[in-house]
């Protein structure tokens, strides 16, 4: 019966990612299937690369300093951070909102299996976010230090208990959101645009009141350019799960006819939505970058980086995220967060974003460390994300355009 409550909870879970239009019955094409699943590997593998090739350069310097470790713990931090953020939507859906417990309660199933069941499957879920940082760790280390079976079973696990922390947090958080939900209208909406947002403050909050010993870890180990990179890198990471314009279309649900008869064109409709996100997170990605630049020292040119790249980067989400949301809607949503925070479109632009700059920094690590600065590989990383917006905003003004006007 616990299998069967597990395939169960995979497939919706699935499902809700690539489900269509409102009130159709009908299975998503094997096509569009095909492509979410083709589109997850290819974030998983960005990522991964990612991180190896970070862990890759960090190991010579933290080897000679007998400062492994740190390859753990940014692995472990990294995981934590991404669990948090993306098991608290899923257990305030899966525990405290769901829509079928009349229907299992009903069957012959105990109550505690059907709950362990939905813990059961955010664990799992816990557990591959977290191989993507942790593997990556251990992959490098066995390069520099001699794998031993001691070493290998606190690896395993140091990962698969270390997930429990945030997964525990998660459902804390779960429930205060669902609590909220029920007692204000539009609290959902606020937690949706508050998500990624305080995490970046909360970023720049901690580099000022801990940032010295924070940094201390890294003296000597890296230059002052680097760690600005570094700090700049961070921040896009951070800013790639503000996904508001990934869910902007589908928001509309029912009413959309409602903005298809207004007078004017979809192209503009759709580049409207993209600035309300820009307009949204971009204070919020200035005053990160503003407490960056105080906490790390940084220079004119550094400072410059940490303001300028974060901003493009907004501007790339926005758009990607309009983009996604047209080649993934979902008009068909019973509850709120599973558009907003459970849908195709908002995965594709939380980890798509992720893959583009996990493949940017991979090919800096790989290749161009070998023939330019850090500067210059940012500069490099500005052209990216300018090439991306322009190719996105093409498309919202042609086959995008079209496509919304026949939606609903």
């Amino acid at each position: 019966m616990l299998k069967s409550l597990l395939r169960v909870r995979f497939a919706e879970l699935f499902r809700g990612g690539t489900r269509g239009r409102s009130g159709s019955r009908k299975k998503s094409g094997a096509g569009k299937i095909v492509l979410f699943a083709l589109l997850m590997l290819y974030v998983a593998a960005s990522v991964f690369l990612m991180m190896f090739g970070t862990f890759f350069s960090m190991m010579p310097t933290l080897a000679a300093a007998n400062a492994q470790w740190l390859v753990f713990a940014v692995a472990a931090i990294a995981s934590c951070g991404l669990s948090l953020l993306l098991d608290t939507p899923m257990a305030q859906a899966q525990l405290y909102e769901a829509h079928d417990n009349e229907m299992l309660l009903s069957l012959p199933i105990p109550p505690r299996t059907i709950l362990f069941s939905r813990m059961l499957s955010m664990y799992l879920f816990s557990l591959l976010y977290a191989a993507v940082f942790y593997i990556p760790a251990f992959a490098v280390c066995a390069m520099y230090m001699p794998v031993t079976f001691p070493g290998v079973v606190c690896f395993v696990l140091s990962m698969l208990f270390g997930q429990l922390v945030p997964l525990a947090l998660s459902c804390l958080l779960g429930r205060f959101f669902a609590f909220l939900k029920r007692r204000f209208q539009k609290a959902q909406i606020l937690t949706a645009v508050l998500l990624g947002l305080l995490m970046q403050l909360a970023a720049g909050v901690f580099l000022i009141l801990r940032g010295k010993a924070f940094l201390a870890k890294f003296e000597g180990l890296i230059d002052g350019d680097m760690l600005c990179a570094l700090g700049t890198v961070a921040l896009c990471l951070i800013l790639c799960t503000d996904v508001i314009s990934g869910a902007s279309v589908s928001m509309e649900r029912n009413n959309i006819w409602i903005v298809q008869s207004l007078p004017v064109s979809s192209s503009k409709v759709l580049f409207a939505k993209a600035l309300s996100h820009f307009f949204i997170c971009a204070p919020f990605s200035l005053v990160s970058s503003v407490l960056f630049a105080i906490a790390l020292s940084a220079n004119a040119v550094q400072t410059a980086f940490l303001i300028l790249l974060p901003l493009l980067m907004t501007a790339f989400c926005a758009l990607f995220g309009v983009r996604m949301n047209l080649l993934f809607p979902r008009l068909d949503f019973v509850s709120d967060v599973a558009v907003v925070k459970r849908s195709g479109s908002v995965i594709c632009t939380m980890f798509g974003t992720w893959a583009l700059v996990g493949l940017c920094v991979t090919a800096y690590l790989f290749f161009g460390a070998r023939v330019m600065s850090v500067n210059a590989a940012l500069c490099c990383f500005a052209l990216v994300l300018i090439l991306g917006c322009a190719v996105c905003a093409a498309y919202l003004n042609g086959r995008g355009a079209k496509k919304f006007s026949r939606l609903g």
